[in-house]
């Protein structure tokens, strides 16, 4: 059921015929989630799980700037007292939303690898052609509605801007929510965590039992044979001009992936940055 479509974002609800949680679950669509004909972030995933669904979408990179957050608690407020509880899920775009949206609803909030790459007090967060196209007038999330349940963020330390956005924008106005650091994850951490079989088992403890587990412990024993952590390391490592290292790394990477042309083109990459420091 379409609980709203404002042109640019569209809200459905979505009713499991197997459910067997009485949580729902509001997702919000990331980066590249463009077509709201599609199904929604997240929505294979929890339906197979058993969970009633609200699905928020988008048709192009707004960073959900036409969506209000009146607009967004008045489409879905109603169906929200229909269940338990109520969490809001999402990935660095669709994480940011979450954070700024969720309060509204008084939900949960799991957030990974958030950010608005548009926000004006960034510009090194870069995204100049959104930046060009969007007016943006909801990137404060100290302006956002807070929730009085449990928030969850989990985000890569060593990647710097989100690292910047984290200790300049989020802890400030949510310092009462649970961090965890996943390590070398990238952005988002939701790639690697997911290839190391750590992304469903975190979602589901969070949504079902606000458990928050302990990721970088988690991480640890897997490290050595995620390409995606591999090639974060990789990068590193070529930042640093130690360049036979970063090409080791990236081709243990390539000879783990089971579709490594990402992988390869990570390594085509220290290739051109180590020609360029031959050069200097």
């Amino acid at each position: 059921m379409t609980l709203l479509d404002n042109g640019q974002t569209v809200i459905r609800h979505l009713r499991n015929p197997a459910r067997t949680r009485d949580t729902l679950v509001v997702t919000f669509a990331e980066m590249l989630m463009n077509d709201p004909s599609a199904a929604g972030f997240g929505e294979k995933f929890f339906l197979k799980a058993g969970y009633d669904l609200v699905i928020v979408q988008k048709r192009s990179e707004s960073w959900y700037q036409d969506l209000k957050v009146a607009e967004f608690r008045d489409s879905v407020s109603g169906i929200a007292a229909q269940y338990r509880d109520v969490a809001c899920y999402g990935i660095s775009m669709g994480a940011f939303a979450a954070l700024y949206f969720g309060g509204s609803i008084d939900a949960s909030i799991l957030a990974l690898s958030p950010l608005c790459s548009i926000h004006p007090r960034f510009p090194q967060l870069g995204a100049q052609e959104y930046r060009a196209q969007l007016t943006a007038t909801q990137c404060d999330l100290a302006d956002a509605p807070k929730s009085e349940k449990p928030v969850f963020i989990v985000f890569d330390p060593r990647v710097h801007l989100d690292a910047l956005y984290m200790r300049e924008e989020i802890i400030p106005a949510f310092p009462d929510a649970t961090i965890a650091l996943a390590p070398g994850a990238g952005h988002p951490v939701s790639r690697c965590l997911n290839g190391m079989g750590l992304l469903g088992p975190l979602v589901l403890d969070f949504v079902q039992d606000r458990r928050t587990p302990n990721i970088a412990a988690a991480l640890r024993p897997k490290r050595a044979n995620s390409p995606f952590w591999l090639a974060n390391l990789a990068d590193r490592c070529a930042r640093r001009s130690r360049f036979d290292t970063a090409l080791s790394l990236c081709d243990k990477a390539i000879g783990l992936a089971s579709d490594p042309a990402f992988f390869a083109a990570k390594r085509d990459a220290v290739v051109r940055r180590q020609a360029v420091a031959l050069a200097q």
